[in-house]
């Protein structure tokens, strides 16, 4: 097999299954598509077409996926990316080009406040959960970030305050504080807690027992981010208290 070809029989289906077949094939063939044809010059013609014309969601996230994978430096790939964050109606091609143009263009003057604009206006609180994400990963020094993830904490969204609690927990400036709050607010890690739920003794000793420090250091570590968020923590039982003639 040729790295980078393939025979013209298995391009004319490839085509035939993009243009034909149900979601996923089509879905998988456009990654097959340009993984194999990516310097033929039908391959980002036909990405930016399906990026916008699929009729399902899952074929257009792939197509601008992979636009921003082998075409980053292509100039008509960022505008692309731009547009459809904003109008494609389904929130997984939305999805896809945000991360996209935050992982590949995060220097561009238009990407962040085009994550700002996301994290506040998007209808669906997964793309604003996004937004938040990726502002508080690469834009975690801009005081206008923390400026969002504050505000959010309150947000109706479970999914955008744990994604604002987790930012904030990256902007602050201990290392630990990131761990503990992906392990427990994260459904990345299998956590997933909105943090308006009171952190109990058991979830401290958990959270001492996963990271290998002591529920003292652990409950430091919450009272920290309580400082910053709005997170109850409840306060640790009482020691039995021993009678005189013991």
């Amino acid at each position: 097999m040729v790295r980078w070809g393939c025979p013209i029989e298995t391009k004319s289906y490839l085509m035939n299954v993009i243009e034909t077949r149900g979601t996923f094939p089509r879905a998988n063939s456009l990654i097959v598509f340009t993984y194999f044809l990516r310097g033929d010059p039908a391959t980002k013609p036909l990405l930016q077409t399906r990026a916008v014309q699929d009729p399902d969601p899952y074929p257009r996230q792939t197509a601008l996926d992979n636009l921003a994978q082998y075409f980053y430096d292509d100039p008509e790939t960022k505008p692309l990316l731009h547009a459809r964050a904003v109008q494609d109606p389904d929130p997984g091609p939305r999805a896809a080009a945000i991360n996209s143009l935050a992982r590949h263009f995060r220097d561009d003057p238009e990407t962040k406040p085009l994550l700002q604009a996301r994290a506040v206006q998007d209808p669906d609180p997964s793309l604003r959960q996004t937004a938040l994400n990726q502002l508080a990963t690469h834009f975690r020094d801009d005081p206008e970030t923390k400026t969002l993830l504050y505000h959010a904490v309150d947000n109706e969204s479970s999914e955008v305050r744990r994604a604002a609690f987790l930012g904030i927990a990256k902007v602050l400036d201990d290392p630990a504080l990131p761990l503990i709050a992906s392990r427990f607010f994260s459904p990345d890690w299998g956590g997933g807690r909105d943090p308006r739920e009171p952190i109990t003794a058991e979830i401290i000793a958990e959270a001492a027992g996963r990271l290998g420090k002591s529920e003292g250091e652990v409950r430091a570590l919450f009272e920290r981010l309580a400082r910053e968020v709005k997170l109850t923590i409840e306060p640790p039982a009482a020691m039995p208290v021993e009678s005189a003639g013991s």
